[in-house]
């Protein structure tokens, strides 16, 4: 079985078992369990998702150790979105043929259905294999992607063998809220909210985007300039990522090839 055949499976599992557990913690009243589960999907959105997946690996905006590097991408594969390799394909591609045919997630193209649970619906993704020459050989990729589930099953059982509720609420219900964190993003991320840039795609800012994501929800200033680590521009524009990067990143930052540089802006489209 393809690893995003797996990933699928494993994912529609995830919603079940988050679905009656939920039910089962609020008939039982375990709000402790319910604490732990939000700390988890901050942790897991925050860390993972936001900085690590996104402004990190897919566009490189900052330099961090290498300590710290793979601290947040490990907490983005715990999200269970998609592992790193897939992660930066599919986003790379998303702002090189933003809301186009060749948009995989663009709600507007492809409407929300396809933006939210796309990878479910057994249609082909586009991806543009380019937009990562380098990552796509490199031997770490390419065993974090093949092996991506059974890397999750590994964490799921090391959580249940210590507390089934562990298992549960610091991972199931978490992972299976930021599956529809990401469509909520993918969808309202281009139809809802104002614009500061007359860009070439239907990018919008929204603060309950960026409340939902816990921070990156000014998504028109990330298009206009996809290679900045900070993506707010007005005074109301709270960017928290953008705080917790200017803790960790490296000064000076190095100057990126000319190369991945051009190809993380947003170029002319195909």
């Amino acid at each position: 079985m393809k690893p995003h055949v797996q990933l699928k499976y494993w994912q529609i599992a995830l919603q079940f078992t988050a679905t009656v557990g939920l039910a089962w913690a609020i008939y039982h009243g375990t709000w402790d369990w319910l604490g732990w589960m939000l700390l988890a999907y901050f942790v897991y959105g925050f860390f993972g998702v936001t900085v690590g997946y996104h402004r990190l690996e897919a566009h490189r905006s900052f330099e961090t150790s290498p300590a710290w590097r793979y601290l947040l991408v490990t907490c983005g594969m715990l999200c269970t979105i998609a592992s790193p390799l897939m992660n930066l394909l599919v986003h790379r591609t998303h702002h090189k043929y933003a809301d186009t045919n060749r948009d995989s997630h663009s709600p507007t193209v492809q409407g929300w259905r396809e933006a939210w649970f796309g990878e479910w619906m057994e249609r082909k993704v586009f991806l543009d294999p380019r937009v990562a020459k380098r990552e796509v050989r490199a031997r770490g990729y390419q065993l974090t992607h093949k092996y991506y589930v059974p890397i999750l099953a590994a964490y799921a059982f090391g959580l249940w063998a210590v507390d089934w509720k562990a298992a549960l609420f610091l991972y199931a219900i978490p992972a299976a809220l930021l599956f529809h964190v990401k469509g909520f993003f993918n969808t309202f991320g281009h139809t809802w909210g104002y614009r500061n840039h007359e860009t070439d795609d239907d990018s919008r800012n929204s603060w309950l985007v960026n409340i939902v994501t816990v921070g990156d929800g000014w998504h028109n200033n990330h298009h206009a300039d996809p290679s900045r680590w900070n993506i707010s521009e007005r005074w109301y524009e709270v960017d928290f990522a953008a705080w917790f990067i200017q803790l960790i990143r490296r000064r000076p930052q190095p100057d990126r090839p000319k190369d991945l540089q051009e190809l993380l802006r947003q170029g002319t489209k195909s």
